[in-house]
């Protein structure tokens, strides 16, 4: 099965993760995205109202999503710090010159 919208960031659509979970199938999701977006709903709540899913999975699926996500904003305030630290730790003049 193809991934659907893995971003360099991590973060996964909330369809991929249901079907990670097996609350719903790939054809499903490609049923379901076009109908949600007719009805101007978001792709869970759209599955959640038709009773297509459970509201324990959305709520499973949002958790891993928000999982990912604080894993990603860890990983770039881990990044922000390390810079911070080589900053202070080279003094200015042993810096290298940026490249014309």
């Amino acid at each position: 099965m193809p991934r659907i919208g893995l971003c360099s960031s991590g973060y996964r659509p909330i369809g991929e993760l249901l079907i990670d979970i097996g609350a719903i199938t790939y054809p499903d999701l490609v049923d379901a995205l076009p109908e949600a977006a007719q009805c101007g709903k978001g792709l869970g709540e759209y599955l959640l109202v038709n009773g297509r899913v459970r509201e324990e999975q959305i709520a499973n699926a949002v958790t891993r999503q928000g999982a990912r996500d604080q894993k990603a904003m860890e990983a770039v305030d881990l990044a922000g710090t390390m810079r911070e630290m080589v900053d202070r730790a080279l003094p200015e003049a042993g810096r290298v010159a940026e490249a014309d």
